[in-house]
């Protein structure tokens, strides 16, 4: 395990200076993230209702949504940095005039333009990523990302907390703030990475190459099944909770525990598991969330639920860091921000459907809701493993391949 370590940290320092600007930007991005976590409590403190609370989380989502279909090719079109800071700044824009909102349209309204803008940052950070660091650095690059956000996850909101008492119109200045610092970080110290021409930057492309690339489906596959089972942890794992209770602020020590143990674990844990396949290691970890999940339904004590998530967390932190550098792997580098979108919209999938069928599944049947969810797991694990093992890069018919590479023409 040592070797493995000191080889990890010795990846950590060779990764380039520009990844390092592109990881504080977003540790700064993700400190001051608040609109998602105190919308619902500012919303309450104007004296709206949960349904319409709802329906200002559910815009939020749409616009998300929507830009999903949008930020991808235009980030590999005028370049990851420039569609960066324009996210970024429009997002500033939209969540500073939220906090001086009162009304319900008003704020519906500003939700949905703030998801549409804050949705295209993702395509942009991992297709940049790829751009810019060399493919065996990837893991170590997207576990570090993964610290920054969690990092920032883990203490902006309470410290957030303490500044929501006194004003909401504080709080989403320090977040529009916030973006705007990354915005400009973004526009003047990031590089603009791979582009392509107009015509090969829509979704066409796109498709074709995906369609060729049995390996990529298999990713997105998984992928679904993996989105259901995260969303349980913020809906039918709190419901949970409460049915046998237990306190709100159970539910929130749970959800701090998993991003406590992320910060403190997940490093040392690549290291020790380094020696697993993308795959191999994706199956496993998506296996064991799985499984940690369908523990609940022994309907056991509070330390049950304890347990369940640690399981999870283990999981989760195997898993997403090697999702996210075989998606890279298996991106054309000019389509890197497309293939990007095309996760995004498996995890819109799979948390859509885990919200809808999870809550109600729970509703009907506890037991059978988290059996579920262990033979989701088994499934993920059992696609990703089993189901394609060709994880070559497939290039568009009329491209040459990339020399020294193994990619395949998906002529």
């Amino acid at each position: 395990m040592k070797p493995a370590a000191f080889s990890m940290m010795a990846g950590f320092r060779s990764l380039p200076g520009p990844f390092w600007v592109l990881w504080g930007g977003t540790f700064i991005n993700r400190f001051a993230t608040f609109v998602m976590p105190f919308l619902t409590l500012f919303m309450k403190r104007q004296g709206f209702t949960a349904p319409e609370a709802g329906y200002a989380v559910l815009a939020y989502g749409t616009g998300g949504f929507i830009c999903s279909f949008i930020a991808g090719p235009l980030a590999d079109m005028l370049g990851r940095n420039r569609v960066l800071a324009g996210a970024l700044g429009l997002e500033a824009v939209m969540v500073f005039f939220l906090g001086r909102q009162s009304t319900f349209a008003g704020i519906t309204a500003l939700c949905f333009l703030a998801g549409l803008a804050g949705q295209g940052v993702s395509p942009a950070v991992n297709g940049l990523v790829g751009d810019i660091v060399p493919a065996d650095r990837r893991l170590q690059a997207q576990l570090a990302l993964r610290l920054a956000v969690n990092a920032g996850f883990a203490f902006g909101p309470a410290v957030a907390g303490f500044v929501a008492v006194h004003s909401y119109g504080v709080l989403f200045t320090v977040d529009a703030l916030t973006s705007l610092t990354f915005a400009c970080m973004a526009l003047f110290f990031l590089p603009q990475g791979q582009t392509t021409a107009r015509k090969h930057a829509g979704w066409r492309p796109a498709l074709t190459a995906l369609r060729h690339s049995r390996g990529m489906w298999s990713v997105l596959a998984a992928a679904v099944c993996c989105s259901f089972l995260f969303r349980q942890i913020t809906t039918t794992l709190n419901l949970e909770v409460l049915q046998r209770g237990h306190a709100e602020s159970t539910a929130g020590m749970l959800l701090s525990m998993n991003g406590l143990l992320i910060i403190c674990l997940e490093i040392p844990l690549m290291a020790a598991t380094s020696w697993l396949s993308l795959r191999a290691g994706m199956g496993a970890g998506v296996a064991l969330m799985g499984l940690s999940l369908m523990l609940n339904a022994l309907h056991g004590p509070v330390w049950m639920l304890f347990v369940c998530m640690a399981g999870f967390t283990l999981g989760e932190m195997i898993t997403l860091p090697r999702q996210a550098t075989l998606v890279v792997e298996l991106s054309p580098p000019d389509m890197r921000a497309r293939f990007a979108g095309f996760t995004g919209f498996a995890w819109v999938i799979g948390n859509m459907s885990g919200a809808l069928a999870g809550i109600n599944l729970h509703a009907w049947n506890p037991v059978v809701m988290w059996c579920l969810c262990g033979l989701l797991g088994a499934v993920a694990a059992a696609i990703i493993v089993f189901g394609h093992r060709d994880d070559r890069t497939v290039v568009p018919a009329g491209k040459a391949a990339p020399a020294g590479s193994d990619a395949v023409s998906a002529g």
